[in-house]
């Protein structure tokens, strides 16, 4: 063989070692995009689970703040009733009283 034959088969098997190396680094990317591609659908759905949550969270919050705040002036309420009672207790009583050292 000549030394350009010998030269250009050298070069064609370069040449099909290149081809065989970009399929391999394209499948390679593939596979590494495919991967990508569910890690960020995955984080997607990960991030609307948290925020459902949160926003679940916040309004559960909200709520036990309401029926705090209702407890709270409930019992105030039953509080001035109960001194309301009390004042008209004393004052029956003074009446009573008034009544019996006359």
């Amino acid at each position: 063989m000549t030394n350009e034959l010998k030269e250009f088969r050298n070069k064609e098997a370069w040449m099909e070692q290149q081809k065989i190396f970009l399929f391999e680094e394209q499948s390679r990317i593939f596979k590494l995009r495919s991967q990508l591609e569910e890690k960020e659908s995955y984080l997607k759905q990960h991030e609307k689970r948290v925020l459902v949550e949160a926003n679940e969270k916040r309004e559960r919050a909200e709520q036990i703040e309401k029926e705090a705040q209702f407890k709270h002036q409930e019992s105030n309420f039953k509080k001035k009733e109960l001194k309301d009672k009390e004042m008209e207790l004393n004052s029956s009583l003074l009446s009573l009283a008034n009544l019996k050292n006359e």
